[in-house]
């Protein structure tokens, strides 16, 4: 195992709540709404558009667009100012490895939101690679955000852990090639099933173990 890539919301940071709440707020004078089990681990784009289908309706391009930017720009202003809650015991772990190997952050949310988190955690100056949703052209499920986080670091995806919590992004960690652990932060644990292993949580997720984890999935001592 030669590096650790983190999502961000509802791994580093429990932030799925607030995220969805800017997005209520945005979409509500277009009477629509979304269900936060409907919008974990979706990009925003994906989720207005999710939004309106569930309303049985088809936004613009350029509605996506405008709720998009208005839904980026009040997110980063929340999260420059408002202290999020950290999980911990990923903090520890994202701490404990950065010492050894290299980190990055691969994550569905865009930059602004995504640098005002890591900036407000103190953690973005430790990270050896950032991919948001900004610089793919298909964020999660698609697997091009780890492909992108892997060639970043310099290691082949077979060589790279991931964390995610959610099904999108453990579709796309895992489709990229990466060994992947679920942690049911945000989301039901039966869900995450596609991850090489599950947990409920980052609780007791030392090097040590994700190592072991890795070797055990992988049978590679890499």
């Amino acid at each position: 195992m030669k590096a650790i890539i983190f999502d961000m919301d509802g791994v580093l940071v429990d932030s799925e709540d607030l995220h969805h709440e800017v997005l209520q707020d945005i979409l509500s004078p277009h009477n629509v709404t979304l269900p936060l089990h409907d919008y974990v681990g979706r990009a925003d784009a994906d989720a207005i558009r999710r939004a309106f289908e569930l309303a049985g309706s088809e936004p613009s391009e350029d509605v996506v667009m405008e709720l998009l930017e208005a839904k980026t720009t009040q997110a980063a202003d929340v999260f420059s100012t408002t202290d999020v809650t950290p999980y911990e015991h990923t903090i520890r772990l994202f701490h404990e490895a950065r010492e050894a190997m290299p980190v990055a952050v691969c994550t569905a949310g865009r930059s602004r939101e995504v640098r005002a988190i890591l900036t407000r955690l103190g953690l973005i100056e430790h990270l050896n690679a950032l991919v948001t949703s900004d610089d793919v052209s298909a964020p999660k499920p698609a697997p091009e955000c780890y492909l992108l986080a892997c060639r970043q670091l310099g290691v082949a995806p077979a060589d790279a852990v991931a964390i995610e919590d959610s099904v999108p992004g453990i579709a796309a960690a895992s489709g990229a090639g990466l060994c992947v652990i679920g942690v049911g932060h945000t989301s039901p644990v039966d869900a995450l099933h596609r991850a090489n292993h599950v947990r409920p949580s980052t609780k007791g997720l030392t090097l040590t173990v994700v190592r072991a984890l890795h070797h055990e999935i992988t049978g590679s001592d890499r």
